[in-house]
């Protein structure tokens, strides 16, 4: 029988973080999941903690890829989940993750993504704020409201709009989302589901640009209002960078 719930990380050079990563997996109450791991390569010790975990983990692919997004498109394609979920090989899902997803998808038929609260982490686990509204086509089209970490998607999405576009190096998550504009169905699941490290590539600057080309492409935002929100997003950034928030 299929699993409920596929689960794709992508992996280089993650010794420091993979196994908390899979532990949280794992740990889970719900077992109704496959993990699947995409490795770009890795030099260091990722592959060993792979073979650790190798009763755990579905599908392994090694070899070199384009970027987290051409990771993400070949997991999906090998993915037989109902559901998808990408979780960072540095990011955790918290306790009853699964099955309270599990649980809210099962009571709200029709759904095709749906999203929670994340918990944005510094380097020694303590939590630095938390992120994660939901989902509404006015607000998304302007910025990235939603928590991508942990969020889960219906397998469908992807034959109904392609995959990811690995032009994208950061902001590729929200470029896809984009592609259905106000007809995709969305559910919120107010609780706080994941932890994130803070200094992945999403939170890079070159996030907020790659978002300023995903909007005006895409979102067919006008490039006046998507360089207004891109002149917030700079002073956002650099704010947080200097108060350290």
């Amino acid at each position: 029988m299929k699993p409920f719930f596929s689960i794709i990380i992508a992996t280089y050079n993650s010794e420091r973080y993979l196994e908390s990563s899979l532990q949280s997996i794992v740990n889970q109450s719900l077992k109704d999941y496959e993990i699947i791991v995409v490795d770009g390569g890795s030099k260091d010790g990722t592959l060993a903690i792979v073979e650790q975990y190798k009763n755990k983990i579905a599908i392994v692919i090694s070899e070199k890829d384009d970027g987290i997004y051409d990771a993400w498109n070949k997991g999906v394609k090998m993915a037989t989940g109902d559901w998808i979920s990408f979780l960072g090989s540095d990011d955790v899902f918290y306790p009853d993750c699964l099955i309270n997803y599990y649980q809210y998808i099962q009571a709200n038929h029709g759904l095709e993504y749906v999203s929670s609260k994340v918990n944005l982490l510094n380097m020694d686990g303590s939590v630095l704020r938390t992120i994660g509204k939901p989902w509404d086509w006015k607000s998304f089209r302007r910025y990235m409201c939603v928590a991508h970490v942990g969020s889960m998607h219906k397998s469908t999405l992807y034959e109904r709009y392609g995959f990811y576009d690995s032009f994208y190096k950061t902001a590729g998550d929200y470029e896809f989302l984009l592609r259905s504009r106000e007809s995709l169905k969305t559910g919120f699941f107010d609780k706080i589901t994941a932890g994130m490290q803070v200094g992945g590539v999403s939170t890079n600057f070159s996030a907020y640009k790659e978002t300023y080309r995903a909007k005006i492409t895409t979102g067919n935002v006008s490039k006046a209002i998507a360089l207004y929100d891109w002149l917030i997003a700079f002073g956002i950034f650099y704010g947080r960078k200097i108060f350290k928030l």
